[in-house]
């Protein structure tokens, strides 16, 4: 759950170029009606393409959030039982759907998959500031996502608003030219 990259950035100023056209006539001088009905529809396929990476990036941050949060209160349970003399019975994951059960009494540390493949051994701090941590950035994330989706939303909006007023114009100037 690094910093924004560079094309994140990118990305957004491509989001930014989406600038209602107030003056049509004025935008229009000088053009040719195919160009820009062109670069409007090139900005929208870019603009659609984000949106679905965006929705994508959003659905797999939703999708981690419950399992960080089950593993944090699962760090959070052994905590509460550590220093005591007192035994806490676990169900352990060992696939999807298929579970252990066992019995544990003061556990120090617990073993976190970290991904591909990779667990790791943590001290029971450590594992419940990590997880922390993770649950933090994961919520941010999702947030920025939204924000970024609504960003998305009005920006499709005006550059369909754009595409509409750019042919109406074109075909104004079309009645026009066949009246005089």
């Amino acid at each position: 759950m690094a910093g924004e990259s560079s094309s994140g950035r990118a990305r957004d100023a491509d989001v930014a170029k989406s600038v209602f056209i107030e003056d049509i006539d004025a935008y229009m001088r000088g053009r040719a009606v195919e160009d820009v009905l062109v670069d409007q529809q090139e900005r929208m396929r870019r603009l659609r393409a984000y949106e679905g990476q965006t929705l994508q990036g959003q659905a797999r941050l939703a999708e981690k959030l419950p399992g960080i949060k089950k593993s944090l209160e699962a760090v959070d349970a052994l905590v509460a039982k550590r220093g005591s003399e007192e035994e806490a019975a676990v169900d352990f994951e060992i696939a999807d759907g298929i579970y252990a059960k066992a019995t544990v009494q003061d556990v120090e540390s617990v073993g976190l998959w970290l991904g591909a493949g990779v667990m790791c051994e943590y001290p029971l701090d450590e594992a419940k500031a990590m997880l922390e941590a993770n649950r933090v950035a994961c919520e941010a994330k999702l947030a920025e996502a939204a924000e970024e989706l609504g960003r998305l939303k009005d920006a499709i909006t005006v550059c369909e608003v754009n595409t509409a007023r750019v042919f109406n114009w074109d075909v104004q100037q079309r009645r026009a030219r066949k009246v005089g």
